[in-house]
């Protein structure tokens, strides 16, 4: 399959939506439960007795006091961002909103920032209202103007931000085509993927409702609701309301996800955009491109039109509008379908409001998790059916409550995003592959469970709540998906590692006590290794770090709880700052170090070091007249590990087990380094020796210095090497330096007294 047929996969998913979401979960709580998440415009935005009139079009005036509003909008973290107060006080909320949806989509979607930091990953943003920047700009007191001013303040920064914080170097692009925006900034996002020039991509969207300005503009246009509800493809449809937030998907190519065993919410299939052109006025749709459109994009997904079962139309609830659209939508999707199967069209406007530039990417979370759910959220605030609309003929049905998502083959849907001035998107999503498809996240080292594997339970996504950011500090414990994280064989009973950090002391504390309030919600059959391995993989380290270690959760959360309750002061001189190292050097031992047990708890209980034992054993076998697996596992008493001949190859397979240990936990070396028979090793290990001619090496060095041995004797002396001549005067015919070791470490050899 070449970049273009190759499907996206929706990976990540971060928003901050009106109605208290922080989060996708709480989002689809919202949608799933028919929450209005529409409320007056608070106080502290601006007075309404100011600049509001019931009356329409009185100039100067909005006749909407209503709106949907992120609550605590003001709220940020930047140090989290590397960003100075100052800076960030000069940031419109919109490029701090973005920054947060970016950062937690990519810990959603296990994508640690320093494992993308400097990858060609990239972003495209859909922005259009500027508030902040009228605001600033505008003041009549020039002096608060500063050299924050104009990167705060433009939109073309919301993107080139992230992609700054972050360290992301592929394609950085804001978007403004109005009310579809962010749906066509994940067209070009997907684009981006098809072409090559990036290898994942973030594409979002974003508005911030901070001045009466825009409301009195769009009251005057006559496209608000004057009660303040998107009353989408009803009889009293009168117009949308505004409304504000921030969301972020992490796309990836479907088979590059699949093989990194990412979660995956949904697929895109295809996107499409085209324009309305001359039309009866600018901001009057085109019901011929809408259909066109429809057709393109199922063109390029390679579906019928009648195989979409659910469409999440634009449905702002205007009274031209929403004809227009439900007959493109029915004209194509409803053509031909039976009866008894229409196609279910439906608006999260009608939940949250109309997020104008941000409006494509509440969409597409929407329709996202509902394909992930298996469940149809319900359509709000629909009693009669707009009479300009013939559902039955059209082949169309609203949710009225939200439904199971029925379905004998692989669920479609279509979303639509048009722009008040023509500029119209659709993308097609499938459902994800089947969990049977898809492959564990990690192949963890495990060891048997006091439990019985039957009782114990495989962790995955859809058993976990979000654990919320302590000020954006505390990473979310997993990313979610229907599918398994690890489907580890064995639960560990040897102690295991939990990874905890965050930017300060003080945020660490509080990350502690949410993971021990998570182990106590989910009980004792949690399986550590799986969390563990998770948090090292999948998520960013930040710079104070902290572990809790421990063989059962009872005691993992007794652990946490002793963190979760120090100090400050304590906690600093706990944790660990980080100091970013140029890599990790593999070292790699002579003869001496070996024992008769050694290797045997990993033997027992790591399937890469035992796999690596064996494939030695199988190989040593080819020559030699005993075996690797029963040496390593003989008693004290009958063991032959002393001999050369059985110790150095042994060693060697010790350490390329050991190798192996440490690159499934992902910890790869820099730098080799082999001393004596540890040199075969780091020959192979480096790529120097094939696996074969490695083994042969090992195992006919230690069978040659077997057969040479003689009466010789090695010392270790702590002497520097001008020092050695004095202690050896009279001796030189029988003892000498054999290596020079350091500047006071040398060792001597020599016949044996």
């Amino acid at each position: 399959m070449n970049a273009r047929n190759d499907s996206i996969a929706i990976i990540g998913l971060g928003c901050r939506f009106p109605g208290g979401v922080q989060d996708w979960r709480g989002y689809w709580r919202l949608l799933n439960d028919g929450v209005d998440a529409i409320s007056e415009t608070p106080i502290e935005r601006w007075n309404l007795q100011k600049f509001y009139a019931a009356r329409a079009g009185k100039p100067g005036k909005t006749q909407s006091r209503w709106g949907g509003y992120v609550h605590g909008i003001e709220r940020f973290d930047p140090q989290l961002f590397g960003i100075s107060p100052r800076e960030a006080a000069g940031m419109d909320p919109q490029q701090r909103m973005l920054l947060e949806v970016a950062f937690r989509a990519l810990e959603d979607g296990g994508q640690p920032l320093e494992r993308v930091a400097g990858q060609a990953v990239s972003v495209f943003v859909g922005i259009s209202s500027f508030d902040y920047a009228i605001a600033g700009l505008s003041s009549r007191d020039r002096g608060v103007i500063d050299a924050y001013s104009n990167t705060g303040g433009s939109s073309s920064i919301a993107a080139n931000r992230i992609s700054y914080c972050f360290d992301l170097r592929g394609p950085s692009v804001s978007v403004d085509t109005a009310c579809s925006s962010s749906l066509v900034a994940v067209h070009l996002a997907c684009e981006s993927l098809w072409r090559g020039e990036a290898r994942m991509a973030l594409a979002g969207g974003v508005n911030a409702l901070l001045l009466p300005d825009f409301y009195v503009a769009f009251s005057q246009l006559g496209v608000l609701s004057p009660d303040g509800r998107c009353k989408s493809f009803d009889a009293r449809a009168n117009g949308y309301v505004r409304s504000e937030g921030a969301g972020m998907a992490v796309l990836k190519p479907l088979s590059a996800a699949l093989r990194d065993k990412d979660p995956i919410y949904a697929v895109i299939r295809s996107t499409a955009l085209n324009q309305d052109g001359r039309t009866v006025g600018m901001t009057v749709p085109s019901q011929a491109a809408q259909e066109q459109l429809i057709r393109t994009a199922c063109e390029k997904a390679g579906v019928l039109p009648g195989d979409i079962q659910y469409v999440e139309a634009h449905g702002t609830g205007t009274p031209v509008g929403d004809p227009l659209e439900a007959a493109a939508i029915g004209r194509v999707v409803g053509a031909g379908r039976r009866f008894s199967e229409p196609c279910i069209i439906g608006s999260v406007k009608t939940n949250i409001g109309h997020l104008e530039a941000g409006a494509g990417i509440a969409s597409l979370m929407k329709v996202a998790l509902a394909l992930h759910h298996r469940r149809i959220p319900a359509h709000l605030h629909f009693q009669q059916a707009n009479p300009a609309i013939d559902f039955e003929q059209l082949h169309l049905r609203i949710p009225r409550h939200s439904q199971d998502w029925e379905s004998n083959r692989s669920r479609l849907a279509g979303i639509n995003g048009f722009g008040y001035g023509g500029a119209n998107a659709h993308v097609i999503l499938e459902q994800a592959p089947p969990a049977s498809e898809l492959q564990t996240a990690f192949d963890f080292v495990s060891a048997p469970s006091t439990q019985s594997r039957s009782r114990a339970r495989i962790v995955t996504a859809d058993q976990l709540d979000n654990l919320q950011h302590c000020d954006w500090d505390a990473p979310s414990l997993l990313s979610s998906s229907s599918q398994s994280i690890a489907a580890a064989s064995e639960t560990f009973a040897a102690p295991v590692l939990l990874p905890l950090s965050a930017r300060t002391p003080a945020a660490l504390a509080v990350v502690a006590e949410r993971y021990a309030q998570w182990f106590e919600e989910r009980g004792a059959t949690t399986q550590l290794a799986e969390v563990a391995g998770y948090l090292a993989h999948r998520r960013s380290h930040h710079d104070c770090r902290a572990t809790a270690t421990a063989t059962n959760v009872s005691d993992m959360i007794a652990e946490l709880r002793v963190l979760a309750a120090s100090t400050t002061a304590e906690l600093s001189t706990q944790i660990s700052s980080v100091h970013r190292a140029a890599g990790v050097a593999f070292i790699c031992s002579g003869q001496g170090p070996q024992w008769w047990a050694m290797g045997r708890g990993l033997l027992k209980y790591s399937p890469a070091f035992r796999s690596v034992i064996k494939r030695c054993d199988t190989e040593f076998s080819k020559v030699a007249s005993w075996s690797l697996l029963k040496e390593l596992t003989r008693s004290e008493a009958t063991s032959k590990m002393q001999k050369t001949s059985i110790a150095q190859p042994s060693l060697f397979a010790i350490q390329i087990a050991l190798a192996a240990v440490w690159e499934s936990w992902g910890v790869e070396p820099a730098v080799l380094v082999g001393h004596s028979v540890g040199e075969i090793a780091a020959a192979y290990l480096s790529g120097a020796l094939s696996f074969e001619d490695a083994a042969c090496v090992a195992f006919h060095r230690g069978r040659t210095m077997d057969l040479a041995s003689s009466q010789g004797a090695m010392l270790a002396a702590g002497l520097s090497p001008d020092d050695v001549p004095s202690w050896l005067s009279g001796l030189e015919a029988d003892v000498s330096v054999a290596a020079i070791n350091g500047p006071s470490s040398v060792t001597i050899s020599g016949a044996a007294a």
